[in-house]
């Protein structure tokens, strides 16, 4: 059960049509020229994008600057993602992917091709040598990639603000805790996940999200604690020395609600949710019957995953 619910709330975190908030400061003679918070959820672009309302393709288009979790597009962040890939490979795949990749690696280290790919210091050098391999490629080599339906929404929008010449940041350092998450949603199956990201979605559009993190997820948990505050602290620096700039930060929708929140921690601003329905979206889809539904559907899901642990509990 646990484990099912970390992999919803990674998705949520790793997405009415847009979860947008507007940020106005509480501080007599203190004004912010442009401020908004733009929740998103680690799902496919096409289940979201088309969705947007005109008001937020509209501060996608006027911000001047871009503050995301993480720019994946950072070629140093690429290798951190790469050492992450790697050391979460079971040594079977590890072997595959050497024998595959080990011709280019004696090819690009200007090596004999006699050189066995079971050499302990070769191993070791390759190891490098793939982990690093996205650094050398240029920045607009990632910044320029084709979007397709399956690119993540963050992904998307942050491709979206270097085509359109915008500055972006990044609001936290990669840690251990992306690689953590990473691992748990790769080993889910394919079906499940397809499942989870689709019902995600459907509670974005619908603005049913906070009314499903308030069913499922504990904003107690210490690690979203810690990271809200560590994003709070920087996102307070730059509205201070960026009053005059159009900021737009973009980050997780499930760091923008409860007690625990993002909004909750900048107690000197006023942060209220903009009502932003979409165009596009079926609203006949957006019932209380529906969303209990899909909630049922995950309790049921969660039920099973109980029963499969006693089970294994009591073979043990």
């Amino acid at each position: 059960m646990l484990f099912f619910i970390l992999i919803v709330f990674s998705i949520i975190e790793i997405c009415q049509s847009s979860i947008l908030f507007r940020i106005e400061s509480k501080i007599e003679n203190v004004s912010l020229n442009s401020a908004y918070f733009l929740g998103t959820v680690h799902v496919a672009q096409n289940l979201v994008w088309p969705y947007f309302s005109n008001d937020t393709l509209d501060i996608l288009n006027n911000s001047d600057e871009y503050w995301v979790e993480i720019d994946p597009t950072d070629p140093l962040v690429r290798v951190y993602v790469n050492r992450c890939i790697i050391d979460q490979l079971l040594p079977k795949q590890l072997a595959r992917l050497r024998v595959k990749t080990w011709p280019r690696f004696l090819n690009d280290t200007k090596r004999n091709h006699i050189n066995k790919s079971t050499n302990p210091h070769l191993i070791a050098e390759w190891r490098h040598w793939i982990i690093n391999n996205d650094r050398e490629m240029s920045f607009d080599s990632w910044r320029n990639s084709t979007i397709t339906d399956d690119t993540i929404l963050d992904h998307r929008i942050i491709l979206e603000a270097y085509r359109k010449e915008k500055y972006v940041g990044s609001l936290e350092k990669f840690s251990n805790t992306f690689c953590e998450k990473a691992t748990r949603i790769s080993k889910l199956n394919p079906f499940l996940k397809k499942f989870i990201r689709e019902l995600v979605s459907y509670w974005y559009n619908c603005d049913l999200l906070d009314e499903a993190l308030n069913e499922f997820f504990d904003d107690g948990e210490t690690d979203m604690k810690i990271r809200n505050e560590q994003m709070a602290n920087n996102i307070r620096q730059i509205l201070k020395s960026k009053a005059d700039r159009k900021i737009l930060f973009v980050v997780g929708a499930g760091h923008l609600f409860g007690n625990n929140s993002i909004n909750s921690m900048l107690d000197e601003y006023h942060i209220k949710q903009i009502d932003s329905p979409s165009e596009n979206f079926p609203s006949e889809l957006c019932t209380q019957e529906i969303f209990e539904g899909t909630t049922n559907e995950i309790k049921a899901i969660l039920n099973d995953t109980n029963v499969e642990s006693d089970d294994n509990a009591s073979a043990a």
